[in-house]
């Protein structure tokens, strides 16, 4: 099932769009439920990624823009996203879209912009603050923490993920590259996968030793300058990237009427130690890899962080290391 409705959708995809195509920066599309967030937008210059982000909420919706002063359009909410936007340790925007003129406007979220209203809060959008170009340079310069203390944010927002990983979930990146542009455009998506044993009276059994299989999109985002597997170290430094090879295994796109541009993967009993980058699926235009995503030595070190950070774990020091 889908997290977003129709008009919800329409609103994130015009959101994801004007930050990718006019901003030309990376937006990260949050498709798991998240209580105040549903996109990261990381600003990238002449398409390389800076490692600076902000939070979007996306608000899309007739409704949204019922209340409205002579400059600006009132947008109500409860303490939970407040407290919760607040205390995020990226920098926080509020947009709202009117599908029917295709108007978007946006507001940082900060203690200056709210307004408490007994129990609930108000927020009031700009209607000249209108999600385009001009705000480039003031939206680039919401996250001010310097070049350490970014990379320590990027790996707390990031946190969940590298904590599936680290649980033991099954955690997949698909790549889709473009063949033929200049940019080296790709296509990403992070997928959890989840097996669920099913009993003799469901339907869809057929072997109970023989688990139904079912994926689980968590995150997805366009970005440039993608040559290889060796990219997404850049985008994910703590990982490892390996082929996922049940996948590769069991894939089978052969298609006898129109084999041309069709990769059959028959690889079983290959030495996949030999493989690190091979495309699964190329249709001319794109080829598509999976790999299996795992934490690497910094990833784990810092889950010994993490646990430090949230009082889970103390640091054990030795006093009679020479």
């Amino acid at each position: 099932m889908s997290r977003f409705s129709n008009t919800e959708r329409v609103g994130v995809n015009r959101v994801e769009s004007i930050f990718l195509s006019d901003f030309e920066w990376i937006p990260r599309t949050i498709l798991q439920t998240d209580v105040g967030i549903d996109m990261f937008v990381e600003i990238s210059n002449n398409g390389l990624p800076t490692g600076k982000f902000f939070g979007v909420q996306i608000k899309s919706g007739i409704s949204y823009f019922s209340e409205q002063k002579p400059d600006s359009v009132v947008f109500r909410t409860d303490g939970i996203h407040i407290n919760y936007w607040l205390n995020n340790s990226l920098p926080i925007i509020i947009v709202l879209h009117n599908p029917v003129d295709n108007n978007t406007i946006w507001q940082v979220v900060k203690e200056e912009t709210i307004e408490k209203l007994g129990k609930n809060y108000k927020i009031e959008v700009p209607k000249n603050n209108i999600l385009n170009k001009t705000f480039k340079y003031q939206l680039s310069n919401l996250n001010t923490l310097p070049p350490g203390l970014l990379k320590l944010q990027r790996l707390l927002f990031e946190k969940s993920l590298i904590e599936k990983i680290r649980s033991g979930d099954e955690i997949v990146l698909e790549l889709a590259k473009y063949i033929n542009k200049s940019s080296q455009r790709a296509n990403i998506r992070i997928i959890e996968i989840i097996r669920a044993k099913v009993s003799e009276d469901d339907e869809l059994y057929e072997d109970e030793d023989v688990p139904i299989i079912r994926e689980e999109e968590l995150y997805k985002f366009s970005m440039t300058g993608i040559s290889g597997r060796n990219s997404l170290y850049h985008i994910y430094p703590w990982a490892e990237f390996d082929l996922d090879i049940e996948f590769y295994e069991n894939y089978d796109d052969y298609d006898e009427e129109n084999p041309p541009g069709y990769i059959t993967i028959i690889a079983k009993g290959w030495n996949w130690d030999n493989f690190k980058e091979l495309a699964y699926y190329n249709n001319g235009e794109a080829a598509f890899f999976r790999y299996v995503m795992s934490l690497n030595e910094y990833g784990k070190t810092f889950i010994d962080f993490f646990d430090f950070y949230d009082g889970k774990k103390q640091l054990e020091i030795n006093f009679n290391a020479h």
